[in-house]
C-alpha cells in the first residue's frame, strides 16, 4: 500500500464568556502529516505541561502594557482523544472522548474538520485565551489552529514515516 500523507488541518471552535474566549480542538491529530511525522497523542508528556499550561500565538509571548512578555491565554485542559462517534441529540458534533479513561472531554462540530472520522485519535485541547487582539485575530479567523513546540525521540521506519516518542511538550499555540 502506497503511502499517504494527509493534509489535516483542524480548526478550532469557539465560545464567549465575559472578556476570554474559550477555543477548542485538536493540536495534533494521528495521521501522518506533510512532513512525513506521526505523533500518538498517548506520547505527549501532559502532566508535567500542565503545571505552566502556557497558550502562545504563533509560538512567541506578546508584550503586555507593562513591557513584559506575557502569554495569551491557558491551557484548560490537554487529553489525549478520541472520536467516538456522533452526538445522540445532534448529529453535527462528534463526540469527543479520552483515550485514558473514555470519559466524555467535549463535543466538537464536524464541520471544523471534514476530514476527521470515528476512531480518529490525537491531543485534544481546550483552552482560554484572555489577550484582546489575540481574540479579535481568532474571531477574525486570521488565526485559525492549534500548533506545538516539544522535545521529542523520533523513530523513523522503512517508509520514511518519522514516530515522535516520549514528548516533552514545551507550549501550545494558537
Amino acid at each position: 500500500m502506497p503511502l499517504q500523507i494527509l493534509d489535516l488541518y483542524a480548526p478550532l471552535s469557539t465560545r464567549q464568556v465575559d472578556n476570554a474566549l474559550y477555543i477548542s480542538g485538536f493540536a495534533s491529530v494521528q495521521k501522518i502529516d506533510r512532513e512525513g511525522d506521526i505523533v500518538d497523542p498517548l506520547e505527549f508528556d501532559l502532566a508535567t505541561f500542565m503545571n505552566c499550561p502556557q497558550l502562545l500565538v504563533n509560538h512567541q509571548y506578546v508584550v503586555g502594557e507593562d513591557g513584559a512578555d506575557r502569554a495569551v491565554g491557558s491551557v484548560e485542559k490537554a487529553v489525549p482523544a478520541y472520536i467516538s462517534g456522533e452526538s445522540p441529540s445532534d448529529p453535527s458534533e462528534w463526540v469527543v472522548k479520552s483515550l485514558l479513561d473514555s470519559d466524555f472531554v467535549s463535543f466538537w462540530p464536524k464541520r471544523k474538520a471534514p476530514k476527521i472520522t470515528v476512531g480518529d485519535k490525537g491531543l485534544f485541547v481546550i483552552a482560554r485565551v484572555t489577550h484582546a487582539p489575540t481574540i479579535k485575530q481568532i474571531l477574525d479567523k486570521e488565526i485559525g489552529g492549534f500548533s506545538w513546540v516539544g522535545y521529542t525521540l523520533q523513530e523513523t521506519d522503512v517508509r520514511g514515516v518519522t514516530s515522535l516518542k516520549a514528548i516533552d511538550l514545551i507550549e501550545i499555540s494558537v
